[in-house]
């Protein structure tokens, strides 16, 4: 008899299991409260996977800032801030080459970009979060990467980092959570904006 309760049971919760419906993450694409621009089929897995990337640099957007605040040597306070083209290559290498390309990114930069969600930096101030990356790596003995690589391979590697910190884009917290109210619930950072913009 308990044998056979045992086994019901397993297969009560194995159906519940089948049948739940997946709790949404706030990093799960294809959930913004905005309309997304027009796509071709082919080119939707693309955007959503683009957009879920950036999506998980931006819930970590204001830590991002406080690290490079932390710095000194700025002559601004960074905003919340993400790197597009180092999130790309992060997509790039989970995907081994094969995902999306950097224009299929910069669409979905664009178009938050066109809800006030995301805004360029001056020039003035991508300048100075270059320098102030390389000098943070060449305090950390990091310029470059590995120390044992080769010249060359070191010197590419520094050039990418400085095309990442060029293309620093700041984040809009309040806007943001106008395309994506779900962000709320992604930390109490996130949710404490949320709090303070309804309060307004």
């Amino acid at each position: 008899m308990s044998k056979g309760t045992t086994n019901g049971g397993r297969l009560r919760q194995w159906w519940h299991e089948f049948n739940a419906k997946p709790v949404p993450y706030p990093t799960d694409p294809g959930r913004a409260a905005v309309p997304y621009p027009p796509s071709k089929r082919g080119q939707l897995h693309a955007f959503a996977e683009c957009e879920a990337y950036l999506l998980r640099e931006i819930v970590h957007a204001g830590g991002w800032a406080r690290h490079v605040n932390a710095r000194g040597d700025l002559t601004f306070v960074a905003p919340w801030l993400i790197q597009p083209w180092r999130i790309h290559a992060s997509l790039t290498d989970d995907t081994k080459g094969r995902g999306p390309m950097k224009a299929q990114m910069q669409e979905v930069v664009d178009w938050l970009a066109s809800h006030g969600a995301l805004r360029t930096l001056s020039d003035e101030q991508r300048n100075e979060l270059v320098r102030s990356g390389e000098d943070e790596r060449a305090a950390e003995g990091r310029t470059g990467g590995s120390p044992y690589d080769s010249p060359e391979y070191r010197a590419r590697v520094e050039d990418m980092y400085r095309e990442w910190d060029r293309d620093s884009w700041e984040v809009i917290p309040v806007e943001m959570l106008h395309v994506y109210p779900h962000l709320a619930d992604a930390d109490q950072e996130w949710h404490d904006t949320a709090v303070r913009a309804e309060e307004a």
